[in-house]
């Protein structure tokens, strides 16, 4: 009988120690998992250590922007510059910053923006999800955070990037990027200070991966592709040579994080840009069939040259006509004909407008008679009209008698004498 009252008590020490070891062997799985996941990237992702574990500087110079990093507390406000650094932890770059609590430092103490210099990760294998940080300082191109993407294996420095800046503030926001397009692809990331200007600095701190979850997307900057259609139209649809032509494109639905690059067909293309109108001009007559591209604009830029991503949306194909002209050379020769032809005609059918006929003064002939017989004088006397004259003839034809005039008004019609 005692041996059967303690059967039910060694069931349930059993169940207990099964229990625990199922507990045991799950919590280290987890923390199997955790440390794997954690050491899959050869690299501090916190600066917790107070070093930069893993990173490689391009030059040991004392002069390199990040030869006196990570930096220790916040010391923007240390030096009351009144913009705190946001900083997660003890430890942040911060390339204008130079206090790292050494004993030769004190809080405040800075390098300032002359340093330049760059900070790279070793190469690792991109994973799904995303990849968030801090980052602040200035928001120059020459001041930024980027992750390099080598598409290839044999694939060099000169692959694409994805790259954020500060705002020209020392305190750092978070910036998050979806890493899904670039999963399992080999990639770096690299902290850039390439400017002595004002705000030419760098601040970053704090980098997380995250694992993709399918059934929500946290990322509000990444917007699904699917689902998108663009139109295109032009105004006029139809232009001459020489005329601007604007073409719009009207995404479906609306989304501003968005960028278009218009193919007008004749060889020339507008390249990527936030503006979704597009003015052109055509330089010849013909007919070209235009199009455009609409692609998510999520800070992908390229640092040596022009990245395709790949179009969420294109238009269909939009026809348009450049016409020539009609000749306009007969119509300077009618600008010049009809105001010729009316003014001749004007000058030579016009009727004279009647008026006062204007008296000529009578002409005066006056004869001065000699007594004595020979020559004879006749002068005349008044204003000689040109269609006038006088005739002279004489009254006998006996003898020889010769008119001799020194005016053309007087004309001479001379007989010949007689024989009677």
């Amino acid at each position: 009988m005692k041996q059967l009252a303690l059967q039910p008590e060694q069931s349930r020490i059993n169940r207990y120690r099964i229990r625990l070891r199922l507990v045991l062997i799950l919590s280290a799985f987890l923390i199997l998992v955790q440390f794997v996941h954690s050491q899959q990237f050869p690299f501090t992702l916190n600066f917790e250590e107070g070093q930069l574990t893993g990173w490689t500087i391009n030059n040991k110079d004392t002069n390199n922007a990040f030869y006196n990093q990570p930096t220790l507390g916040d010391n923007p406000t240390a030096r009351h510059k009144g913009e705190p650094s946001n900083h997660q932890g003890n430890y942040w770059i911060g390339t204008y910053e130079k206090y790292q609590g050494l004993g030769n430092q004190k809080p405040g103490d800075i390098q300032g923006d002359v340093p330049q210099g760059q900070l790279t990760s070793p190469y690792f294998t991109i994973p799904a999800g995303t990849l968030s940080f801090l980052v602040g300082g200035g928001s120059s191109i020459d001041t930024r955070v980027e992750l390099r993407i080598l598409d290839h294996p044999e694939q060099h420095e000169d692959g694409r990037a994805i790259y954020a800046s500060g705002k020209d503030i020392e305190t750092m926001q978070r910036v998050t990027w979806d890493l899904t397009p670039y999963a399992g692809k080999t990639g770096r990331i690299r902290i850039v200070d390439n400017s002595s200007t004002g705000w030419g600095h760098i601040n970053v701190d704090d980098f997380i991966f995250t694992q993709p979850e399918p059934a929500q997307n946290d990322t509000p900057d990444v917007v699904p592709p699917a689902g998108y259609k663009v139109n295109l139209s032009s105004d006029p649809p139809q232009t001459e040579p020489g005329k601007t032509v604007i073409w719009t494109a009207t995404l479906e639905p609306a989304n501003e994080k968005t960028e278009y690059r218009f193919v007008f067909g004749d060889g020339q293309v507008r390249e990527w840009s936030q503006e979704n109108i597009a003015d052109h001009i055509y330089s010849q007559p013909g007919s070209y069939s235009a199009y455009v591209e609409v692609r998510l604009n999520q800070r992908i830029r390229p640092l040596t040259h022009y990245i395709d991503q790949g179009p969420i949306a294109t238009s269909e194909s939009v026809l348009i006509s450049v016409i020539s002209p009609p000749s306009t050379g007969w119509r300077w020769w009618l600008l010049i004909i009809v105001p010729v032809a009316i003014a001749g005609s004007y000058f030579l059918f016009r009727k004279k407008k009647p008026g006062k006929t204007a008296i000529e003064p009578p002409m005066e002939i006056q004869i001065i008679p000699h007594a004595e017989p020979g020559d004879q004088k006749i002068e005349t006397a008044g204003k000689h009209q040109k269609d006038h004259e006088v005739r002279f003839r004489p009254v006998s034809d006996r003898d020889d008698q010769t008119i001799t005039s020194e005016s053309s008004l007087i004309k001479n019609e001379r007989r010949e004498p007689s024989n009677e």
